[in-house]
Protein backbone atom coordinates (compact mmCIF):
# COMPACT_ATOMS: atom_id res chain seq x y z
CA UNK A 1 0.00 0.00 0.00
CA UNK A 2 1.20 3.55 -0.73
CA UNK A 3 0.97 6.49 1.68
CA UNK A 4 -2.29 7.51 0.04
CA UNK A 5 -3.83 4.09 0.57
CA UNK A 6 -3.70 3.04 -3.10
CA UNK A 7 -2.17 -0.14 -4.52
CA UNK A 8 1.54 -0.17 -5.23
CA UNK A 9 2.25 -0.21 -8.94
CA UNK A 10 4.01 -3.31 -10.17
CA UNK A 11 7.44 -2.61 -11.68
CA UNK A 12 7.47 -2.94 -15.45
CA UNK A 13 9.67 -5.71 -16.85
CA UNK A 14 11.91 -4.76 -19.72
CA UNK A 15 11.86 -6.64 -23.02
CA UNK A 16 15.34 -7.94 -22.27
CA UNK A 17 14.24 -9.35 -18.91
CA UNK A 18 11.23 -11.05 -20.49
CA UNK A 19 13.47 -12.57 -23.19
CA UNK A 20 16.10 -13.66 -20.67
CA UNK A 21 18.98 -11.73 -22.26
CA UNK A 22 21.26 -8.92 -21.12
CA UNK A 23 21.53 -7.05 -24.42
CA UNK A 24 18.87 -4.28 -24.76
CA UNK A 25 16.09 -5.70 -26.91
CA UNK A 26 14.30 -2.34 -27.14
CA UNK A 27 17.41 -0.68 -28.54
CA UNK A 28 17.82 -3.50 -31.07
CA UNK A 29 14.25 -2.85 -32.24
CA UNK A 30 14.97 0.87 -32.68
CA UNK A 31 18.08 0.10 -34.72
CA UNK A 32 16.18 -2.32 -36.95
CA UNK A 33 13.34 0.15 -37.54
CA UNK A 34 15.80 2.92 -38.34
CA UNK A 35 17.85 0.93 -40.85
CA UNK A 36 15.07 -1.18 -42.38
CA UNK A 37 12.09 1.17 -42.08
CA UNK A 38 10.50 0.02 -45.34
CA UNK A 39 10.28 -3.59 -44.14
CA UNK A 40 8.00 -5.09 -41.52
CA UNK A 41 9.98 -6.01 -38.39
CA UNK A 42 8.59 -8.95 -36.41
CA UNK A 43 8.53 -8.82 -32.62
CA UNK A 44 10.95 -11.75 -32.44
CA UNK A 45 13.63 -10.12 -34.63
CA UNK A 46 15.22 -7.88 -31.96
CA UNK A 47 15.10 -10.73 -29.43
CA UNK A 48 17.06 -13.05 -31.72
CA UNK A 49 19.43 -10.24 -32.64
CA UNK A 50 20.15 -9.49 -28.99
CA UNK A 51 20.59 -13.20 -28.18
CA UNK A 52 23.03 -13.71 -31.07
CA UNK A 53 25.12 -10.66 -30.13
CA UNK A 54 25.21 -11.76 -26.50
CA UNK A 55 26.39 -15.29 -27.39
CA UNK A 56 28.88 -13.86 -29.92
CA UNK A 57 30.24 -11.60 -27.20
CA UNK A 58 30.74 -14.62 -24.97
CA UNK A 59 32.59 -16.39 -27.80
CA UNK A 60 34.81 -13.34 -28.34
CA UNK A 61 35.57 -13.17 -24.63
CA UNK A 62 36.42 -16.89 -24.52
CA UNK A 63 38.87 -16.32 -27.39
CA UNK A 64 40.35 -13.32 -25.56
CA UNK A 65 39.18 -10.85 -28.18
CA UNK A 66 37.87 -7.36 -27.42
CA UNK A 67 35.72 -7.13 -30.54
CA UNK A 68 33.03 -9.37 -32.04
CA UNK A 69 33.90 -10.71 -35.51
CA UNK A 70 31.70 -12.60 -38.03
CA UNK A 71 33.40 -15.81 -36.91
CA UNK A 72 32.16 -15.27 -33.35
CA UNK A 73 28.61 -14.73 -34.63
CA UNK A 74 28.71 -17.94 -36.69
CA UNK A 75 30.13 -19.86 -33.73
CA UNK A 76 27.35 -18.50 -31.50
CA UNK A 77 24.66 -19.67 -33.93
CA UNK A 78 26.31 -23.06 -34.45
CA UNK A 79 26.55 -23.81 -30.74
CA UNK A 80 22.98 -22.80 -29.84
CA UNK A 81 20.41 -25.49 -30.63
CA UNK A 82 17.46 -23.18 -31.33
CA UNK A 83 19.44 -20.65 -33.41
CA UNK A 84 21.17 -23.38 -35.39
CA UNK A 85 17.85 -25.12 -36.10
CA UNK A 86 16.40 -21.86 -37.43
CA UNK A 87 19.47 -21.41 -39.64
CA UNK A 88 19.06 -24.97 -40.98
CA UNK A 89 15.39 -24.26 -41.78
CA UNK A 90 16.38 -21.15 -43.72
CA UNK A 91 18.77 -23.21 -45.85
CA UNK A 92 16.04 -25.56 -47.04
CA UNK A 93 15.00 -23.11 -49.74
CA UNK A 94 18.56 -22.81 -51.12
CA UNK A 95 19.25 -24.94 -54.24
CA UNK A 96 21.79 -27.75 -53.98
CA UNK A 97 25.36 -26.61 -54.57
CA UNK A 98 27.96 -28.19 -56.82
CA UNK A 99 31.44 -29.33 -55.85
CA UNK A 100 32.74 -25.90 -56.88
CA UNK A 101 30.02 -24.02 -54.97
CA UNK A 102 30.55 -25.72 -51.61
CA UNK A 103 30.09 -28.88 -49.58
CA UNK A 104 26.31 -29.15 -50.03
CA UNK A 105 23.31 -29.48 -47.72
CA UNK A 106 23.73 -30.22 -44.01
CA UNK A 107 27.02 -28.34 -43.57
CA UNK A 108 27.71 -24.75 -42.55
CA UNK A 109 30.87 -22.88 -43.56
CA UNK A 110 32.27 -21.12 -40.50
CA UNK A 111 35.33 -19.29 -41.80
CA UNK A 112 37.23 -18.13 -44.85
CA UNK A 113 39.50 -21.10 -44.39
CA UNK A 114 36.59 -23.35 -45.34
CA UNK A 115 35.89 -24.82 -41.93
CA UNK A 116 32.45 -26.39 -42.07
CA UNK A 117 30.53 -28.47 -39.64
CA UNK A 118 27.71 -30.96 -39.33
CA UNK A 119 27.23 -31.11 -35.59
CA UNK A 120 23.46 -31.30 -35.92
CA UNK A 121 23.75 -34.07 -38.52
CA UNK A 122 24.68 -37.71 -38.17
CA UNK A 123 28.13 -38.84 -39.27
CA UNK A 124 26.42 -40.75 -42.10
CA UNK A 125 26.17 -37.37 -43.87
CA UNK A 126 29.86 -37.46 -44.74
CA UNK A 127 29.23 -39.59 -47.83
CA UNK A 128 27.10 -36.79 -49.31
CA UNK A 129 29.76 -34.09 -49.11
CA UNK A 130 30.29 -32.41 -52.46
CA UNK A 131 34.08 -32.35 -52.55
CA UNK A 132 36.54 -34.15 -54.79
CA UNK A 133 38.31 -36.16 -52.09
CA UNK A 134 37.28 -37.52 -48.68
CA UNK A 135 39.89 -38.55 -46.10
CA UNK A 136 39.07 -41.84 -44.36
CA UNK A 137 41.06 -42.46 -41.14
CA UNK A 138 41.54 -46.20 -40.86
CA UNK A 139 44.06 -48.86 -39.80
CA UNK A 140 46.55 -51.18 -41.50
CA UNK A 141 43.76 -53.47 -42.76
CA UNK A 142 41.75 -50.51 -44.17
CA UNK A 143 38.60 -51.78 -42.47
CA UNK A 144 35.34 -49.83 -42.69
CA UNK A 145 33.81 -50.97 -39.42
CA UNK A 146 33.64 -47.70 -37.48
CA UNK A 147 32.78 -44.03 -37.85
CA UNK A 148 33.71 -42.48 -41.17
CA UNK A 149 34.53 -45.80 -42.88
CA UNK A 150 31.14 -47.28 -42.00
CA UNK A 151 29.35 -44.15 -43.25
CA UNK A 152 31.30 -44.22 -46.53
CA UNK A 153 30.48 -47.91 -47.03
CA UNK A 154 26.75 -47.21 -46.60
CA UNK A 155 26.93 -44.24 -48.98
CA UNK A 156 29.02 -46.00 -51.63
CA UNK A 157 27.38 -49.40 -51.54
CA UNK A 158 28.67 -52.66 -53.01
CA UNK A 159 30.77 -51.05 -55.75
CA UNK A 160 32.71 -48.93 -53.27
CA UNK A 161 33.25 -51.92 -50.95
CA UNK A 162 34.55 -54.05 -53.82
CA UNK A 163 37.01 -51.28 -54.70
CA UNK A 164 38.32 -51.19 -51.12
CA UNK A 165 38.70 -54.99 -51.06
CA UNK A 166 40.77 -54.81 -54.25
CA UNK A 167 42.85 -52.01 -52.69
CA UNK A 168 43.59 -54.22 -49.67
CA UNK A 169 44.98 -56.91 -51.97
CA UNK A 170 47.22 -54.57 -53.94
CA UNK A 171 48.38 -52.05 -51.28
CA UNK A 172 47.61 -53.59 -47.88
CA UNK A 173 48.54 -53.73 -45.15
CA UNK A 174 49.08 -49.98 -44.82
CA UNK A 175 52.01 -48.71 -42.79
CA UNK A 176 51.35 -45.97 -40.24
CA UNK A 177 51.00 -42.57 -41.98
CA UNK A 178 50.64 -44.24 -45.40
CA UNK A 179 47.78 -43.43 -47.81
CA UNK A 180 45.92 -45.57 -50.37
CA UNK A 181 43.38 -44.12 -52.81
CA UNK A 182 40.16 -45.73 -54.06
CA UNK A 183 37.32 -44.55 -56.28
CA UNK A 184 34.45 -42.90 -54.37
CA UNK A 185 31.83 -45.01 -56.13
CA UNK A 186 28.23 -44.00 -55.40
CA UNK A 187 29.25 -40.65 -53.84
CA UNK A 188 29.57 -37.07 -55.12
CA UNK A 189 33.33 -37.21 -54.40
CA UNK A 190 35.79 -38.59 -56.94
CA UNK A 191 38.17 -40.40 -54.56
CA UNK A 192 38.46 -41.64 -50.98
CA UNK A 193 41.93 -41.36 -49.44
CA UNK A 194 42.40 -44.09 -46.82
CA UNK A 195 45.14 -43.28 -44.28
CA UNK A 196 46.53 -45.35 -41.41
CA UNK A 197 46.37 -42.93 -38.48
CA UNK A 198 48.79 -43.36 -35.51
CA UNK A 199 47.51 -44.16 -32.02
CA UNK A 200 48.00 -41.70 -29.18
CA UNK A 201 50.91 -42.78 -27.01
CA UNK A 202 52.65 -44.77 -29.74
CA UNK A 203 56.24 -44.02 -30.75
CA UNK A 204 56.54 -40.53 -32.30
CA UNK A 205 52.76 -40.37 -32.68
CA UNK A 206 52.67 -36.57 -33.08
CA UNK A 207 55.26 -36.59 -35.87
CA UNK A 208 53.44 -39.51 -37.48
CA UNK A 209 50.13 -37.62 -37.45
CA UNK A 210 51.70 -34.63 -39.20
CA UNK A 211 53.24 -37.01 -41.74
CA UNK A 212 49.82 -38.62 -42.29
CA UNK A 213 48.24 -35.25 -43.11
CA UNK A 214 51.07 -34.31 -45.48
CA UNK A 215 50.79 -37.67 -47.26
CA UNK A 216 47.03 -37.15 -47.68
CA UNK A 217 47.60 -33.73 -49.24
CA UNK A 218 50.31 -35.09 -51.54
CA UNK A 219 48.05 -37.96 -52.65
CA UNK A 220 45.26 -35.48 -53.38
CA UNK A 221 47.62 -33.36 -55.45
CA UNK A 222 48.79 -36.42 -57.37
CA UNK A 223 45.14 -36.89 -58.42
CA UNK A 224 44.86 -33.15 -59.25
CA UNK A 225 42.05 -32.71 -56.73
CA UNK A 226 40.79 -29.20 -56.00
CA UNK A 227 39.10 -29.93 -52.66
CA UNK A 228 39.38 -32.48 -49.85
CA UNK A 229 37.42 -33.06 -46.63
CA UNK A 230 39.19 -34.02 -43.40
CA UNK A 231 37.21 -35.50 -40.50
CA UNK A 232 38.76 -35.17 -37.06
CA UNK A 233 41.36 -37.83 -37.87
CA UNK A 234 42.75 -39.34 -34.66
CA UNK A 235 40.30 -38.39 -31.89
CA UNK A 236 38.08 -41.49 -31.95
CA UNK A 237 39.50 -44.93 -31.40
CA UNK A 238 43.04 -43.58 -31.88
CA UNK A 239 42.74 -41.59 -28.66
CA UNK A 240 44.36 -38.26 -29.55
CA UNK A 241 43.24 -35.28 -27.40
CA UNK A 242 41.11 -33.04 -29.62
CA UNK A 243 43.15 -29.89 -28.96
CA UNK A 244 46.44 -31.63 -29.73
CA UNK A 245 45.05 -33.24 -32.88
CA UNK A 246 43.71 -29.92 -34.20
CA UNK A 247 47.03 -28.17 -33.57
CA UNK A 248 49.03 -30.88 -35.34
CA UNK A 249 46.66 -31.15 -38.33
CA UNK A 250 46.49 -27.40 -38.91
CA UNK A 251 50.26 -27.05 -38.54
CA UNK A 252 50.88 -29.86 -41.00
CA UNK A 253 48.55 -28.30 -43.58
CA UNK A 254 50.08 -24.84 -43.13
CA UNK A 255 53.63 -26.20 -43.46
CA UNK A 256 52.68 -28.20 -46.55
CA UNK A 257 51.48 -25.15 -48.47
CA UNK A 258 54.35 -22.97 -47.23
CA UNK A 259 56.87 -25.43 -48.65
CA UNK A 260 54.92 -26.11 -51.87
CA UNK A 261 55.54 -24.05 -54.99
CA UNK A 262 52.14 -24.86 -56.49
CA UNK A 263 49.12 -27.00 -55.64
CA UNK A 264 45.92 -28.14 -57.32
CA UNK A 265 44.12 -27.90 -53.95
CA UNK A 266 41.97 -24.81 -53.50
CA UNK A 267 39.77 -25.77 -50.51
CA UNK A 268 40.53 -27.83 -47.41
CA UNK A 269 37.44 -28.67 -45.37
CA UNK A 270 37.24 -29.99 -41.81
CA UNK A 271 34.14 -32.07 -41.15
CA UNK A 272 33.24 -31.87 -37.46
CA UNK A 273 30.24 -33.38 -35.68
CA UNK A 274 30.34 -31.94 -32.16
CA UNK A 275 30.39 -28.44 -30.73
CA UNK A 276 33.57 -29.02 -28.71
CA UNK A 277 35.60 -29.86 -31.83
CA UNK A 278 34.14 -26.87 -33.69
CA UNK A 279 35.18 -24.52 -30.89
CA UNK A 280 38.67 -26.01 -30.76
CA UNK A 281 39.24 -25.68 -34.50
CA UNK A 282 37.95 -22.10 -34.55
CA UNK A 283 40.25 -21.24 -31.66
CA UNK A 284 43.29 -22.84 -33.30
CA UNK A 285 42.53 -21.23 -36.67
CA UNK A 286 42.26 -17.84 -34.97
CA UNK A 287 45.78 -18.43 -33.64
CA UNK A 288 46.96 -19.03 -37.20
CA UNK A 289 45.42 -15.70 -38.21
CA UNK A 290 47.29 -13.99 -35.39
Amino acid sequence: MSARGGKKKASKMSRSARAGVIFPVGRMMRYLRTSTHKYRIGMGAPVYMAAILELAGNAARDNKKGRITPRHIKLAVANDEELNQNADNDKEAVPNSTVEDGPGDGFTILSAKSLFLGQKSEISKIGSIKVEGIINPTNAEMDLKEGVGNALEKAGGREFLDGVKELRKTQGPLEVASVAVSQASGMPARFVLHCNVPTWGSDKCEDQLEKTVKNCLSAAEDKKLKSVAFPSLPTGRNGFPKQTAAQLILRAISNHFVSSNSSSLKNIYFVLFDSESIGIYLQEMAKLDA
